[in-house]
């Protein structure tokens, strides 16, 4: 299916040839991609979702990824997209709140409406948005029943996006 003429032509893959050899040398900046698994995972499935393309940057490949496996999870399980999008702002609110409370990368279920990035009023729907996550597999639930996002990566990238939207950013702006 991933080699189908849908995904990459082979008019693509002619055309794309100096840019894959481009990554390999360690001054692109997709280089990391091709020297960690979970990297070139990531790579992989943006190169074959968007037909071949060469991703122009990080930014775009770790959205595209969260965002296909919350659209296979609300295809799937019929999620209105309007509980999707508050899932995934749920994530990033959840993803920065255990950052800046230190707390690593793990957090309990629980525990989780306490951060003060989330409603604590909102307690059904931030355990709506976990189980949505551990069921397209963007959150890891451990033995211990802890949570924690699939790759400390994402986890970041999160917290980024909701920092970077925030008042958060906006005032430790001006402080610099």
């Amino acid at each position: 299916e991933l080699y189908s003429k849908a995904k990459l032509a082979p008019e693509v893959r002619y055309s794309q040839e100096r840019n894959y050899l481009a990554i390999a040398s360690p001054s692109h900046a997709l280089y990391t991609f091709a020297t960690n698994p979970f990297w070139l995972k990531l790579f992989t499935t943006y190169f074959f979702e968007k037909g071949g393309v060469i991703p122009p940057g990080w930014t775009e490949v770790f959205e595209s990824y969260i965002k296909e496996k919350l659209q296979r999870e609300r295809v799937r399980k019929h999620i209105p997209e309007l509980v999707a999008d508050s899932t995934l702002e749920i994530w990033k609110a959840i993803a920065y709140g255990t950052l800046e409370a230190n707390r690593g990368t793990y957090f309990v279920a629980g525990s989780v409406s306490e951060l003060p990035t989330l409603d604590s009023s909102a307690t059904g729907r931030i355990r709506q948005a976990l189980e949505i996550g551990v069921s397209c597999g963007l959150i890891l639930r451990d033995k211990d029943d802890s949570l924690r996002f699939e790759h400390h990566r994402i986890l970041e990238y999160l917290a980024a996006t909701y920092w970077e939207s925030s008042a958060v950013a906006a005032v430790r702006r001006d402080q610099l």
